[in-house]
């Protein structure tokens, strides 16, 4: 298994969110994800896996990557946790610690990260959908059906998050990464060869 270790030159951490209009005009043009917990687990499991690539980008500096110290220890806690353990056997304490920690060293932290939104049919939620919008996030990676449903869904909370956040879109990894290859480009885009067809989840 290749392990997570801590980056040699951490990215420098942001204490607070950019300010609603100068931030977005700032943070325009760039890929700004915010992945949610399923995300990091997988990748946490398997690096080779699309969640993984993800987490190669951060690592690598092409994408930012935007985290907030509630999110990292819901994945510490979600790794941790004993059914995780028993069908991912490779998660060791040890490895779970490495992860958090290089994940930390990689991604910019938004320190305050305000409770704009509330999602009744699954809470849990929140604090992925918070950042995006406290950070200015250009894109939410999840596999959570309720998550993707807010980019569609004509409810008063999805029409909400469109209206404040109307550059994040809401996405499942495999088309994440086909979209950071398409604003790459294919020539020599770090993601040449990488599993990005629906067929390599």
């Amino acid at each position: 298994m290749r392990i997570w270790r801590i980056s040699s030159a951490p990215r420098a951490k942001t204490p607070a969110p950019p300010s609603a209009s100068a931030g977005m005009e700032q943070q325009r043009g760039r890929i700004r994800p915010v992945f949610d917990c399923i995300i990091f687990l997988q990748g946490a499991a398997r690096r080779s896996s699309p969640a993984g690539i993800c987490l190669d980008l951060a690592e690598q500096s092409i994408i930012e990557l935007c985290v907030s110290d509630e999110i990292l220890a819901e994945v510490k806690d979600v790794l941790c946790r004993p059914r995780i353990r028993a069908k991912f056997p490779a998660l060791t304490d040890q490895v779970a610690v490495e992860f958090i920690s290089a994940v930390k060293s990689f991604s910019t932290v938004i320190a305050d990260v305000r409770p704009e939104f509330a999602l009744a049919r699954d809470p849990k939620d929140e604090p992925y959908l918070n950042l995006a919008c406290a950070s200015a996030a250009t894109y939410l990676v999840t596999r959570d059906a309720d998550l993707l449903d807010l980019a569609s869904a004509s409810d008063e909370v999805a029409i909400a998050v469109r209206q404040k956040c109307p550059s994040l879109r809401i996405i499942e990894p495999i088309a994440f990464l086909v979209a950071v290859r398409d604003r790459l480009g294919h020539a020599g885009s770090p993601l040449t060869g990488s599993p990005l067809t629906p067929g390599t989840r």
